[in-house]
């Protein structure tokens, strides 16, 4: 739907009374959640290109501010307030991602939105979960439309790629051994080292 802009020095940032509208409509618990909450990630941006807020932060802000005049949040308490936007702040990140999904996402995400708008009220909409999922880049629109969970990549650890496990194992025994120079001989760690290994192959035969 957007991408993200460069950042500029950020302007003064007030609610939106048409964010804070939409916000009142999902916090009624319809059945169109989901669509409210596209409509209020469109709105989002229509508000802030009318209020000349041209950066993620500002955005984000916006809404913040909106979900506390919405909520009827008043107080000029910081802490209270810190508070509240830390309550709020899993509704606007969802939000701020329909908004912005991630790079390469936008287009799978307009697919999507326009499925749940040509098949209306029906049980074949993709749900608030789906979207996210694609807007974050975890589900194509065809999967989610099949209702496919988002794919789990197991991930290598940066730190593997560059040390090897068991060169970072060698180097934290060699470590501990030298940690313990003088209070115990090189014959008791090896002593120590083949009943530990020796406890493992036990523990892995019962598994």
């Amino acid at each position: 739907m957007a991408t993200e802009t460069k950042e500029k020095t950020e302007t003064n940032v007030e609610s939106s009374a048409k964010c804070v509208a939409m916000i009142q409509r999902i916090d009624k618990g319809t059945a169109e959640v989901a669509s409210f909450k596209i409509q209020l990630a469109k709105l989002a941006l229509d508000e802030a290109a009318r209020c000349g807020y041209t950066t993620e932060n500002e955005v984000r802000k916006m809404l913040a501010l909106s979900w506390r005049d919405a909520r009827g949040f008043k107080s000029s308490d910081e802490t209270l307030q810190a508070a509240f936007d830390q309550s709020a702040r899993p509704d606007v990140s969802k939000i701020m991602r329909l908004a912005y999904p991630v790079e390469g996402a936008e287009k799978e995400l307009e697919k999507a939105i326009a499925h749940n708008e040509k098949v209306g009220a029906s049980r074949g909409r993709i749900g608030e979960n789906r979207l996210l999922e694609v807007a974050r880049g975890n589900l194509s629109y065809a999967d989610a439309k099949a209702g496919k969970a988002k794919e789990r990549k197991p991930r290598e650890s940066a730190l593997d790629s560059t040390v090897p496990p068991a060169e970072r194992f060698h180097n934290a025994v060699a470590g501990l051994i030298a940690q313990y120079k003088g209070k115990l001989t090189i014959v008791e760690i090896e002593k120590i080292f083949d009943k530990i290994v020796s406890e493992r192959q036990e523990v892995q035969k019962a598994a």
